[in-house]
């Protein structure tokens, strides 16, 4: 069942890419990479999205070892999905505020039962 949830997310997600290769260029800072590699991170980032329940850019990219504007690309793929949902905090310095909506919160759960198997 949860392998069929990460194909089907799997799949959902290959069609939002390939149809946006400038996406792919844009998070390896304009190397190509493999829609696998890009797909891993797009989980990566909404498995600590999720862990932490809200987080900042800087947050997020020092968790993935990536810089902000290749994380602010996987965001906004993420938040397109309808995966996450940014919140722009007008203080000094101004932050984004990145969190799960109900429904990144449900394939998060997935990944995490997924990864326990």
């Amino acid at each position: 069942m949860f392998l069929f949830i990460y194909f089907c997310f799997f799949i959902y997600i290959s069609f939002f890419i390939v149809v946006s290769t400038r996406v792919c260029m844009g998070v390896s800072g304009g190397m190509p990479i493999t829609l696998e590699e890009h797909v891993r991170l797009l989980f990566r980032a909404l498995l600590v999205i999720g862990e932490r329940e809200s987080v900042n850019l800087s947050e997020l990219a020092e968790a993935l070892g990536k810089n902000r504007p290749q994380v602010y690309t996987l965001v906004n793929t993420l938040e397109s999905l309808g995966l996450v949902t940014k919140e722009r905090i007008k203080a000094l310095p101004p932050r984004t505020i990145i969190k799960p909506t109900n429904k990144g919160k449900k394939l998060i759960q997935c990944l995490l039962e997924i990864e326990l198997i």
